[in-house]
């Protein structure tokens, strides 16, 4: 078997890896057999917005994207962005792109043969990005 262990701090990272072993070498002990369990280490680190830079970027977001912009929860997805804000702190944010005539729903998802997106939206992620810079650079 292969699997995905995401999780959103190294606390909660080593006890999850701690029951996964545990929990497959009693269920192949209470089948008469046994389990070998092995992680790779080729895993990121959560990306985790620090409060402060989530606070001062959202209205800037915001004012970009015609108040679109939105905080969004925790999301476990996969993303070496973490091994940036490990250096220097940072927000990450996605770009809402879906192709016209589509919907979240209907359209490709990333990483996908049939992936596209609207292009318009690279013109408004330029904006958000140079709007974030000056921002920062006119903050003391």
């Amino acid at each position: 078997m292969l699997g995905t262990l995401r999780t959103f701090d190294p606390a909660m990272r080593a006890d999850a890896k701690k029951r996964i072993v545990a929990t497959a070498e009693s269920i192949a002990q209470a089948s008469g057999a046994k389990a070998e369990v092995s992680f790779t280490n080729v895993a990121y680190a959560p990306v985790v917005n620090q409060p402060a830079l989530t606070e001062a970027a959202a209205p800037v977001l915001r004012a970009v994207t015609d108040n679109k912009a939105i905080v969004a929860p925790k999301a476990s997805g996969s993303e070496d962005f973490a091994e940036f804000q490990a250096v220097v702190p940072g927000v990450f944010f996605g770009l809402g792109a879906t192709p016209k005539g589509k919907t979240a729903q209907t359209a490709s998802p990333l990483h996908t043969p049939g992936f596209d997106f609207d292009e318009d939206a690279m013109a408004i992620g330029a904006r958000a990005m140079a709007a974030l810079t000056l921002d920062q650079l006119a903050r003391p």
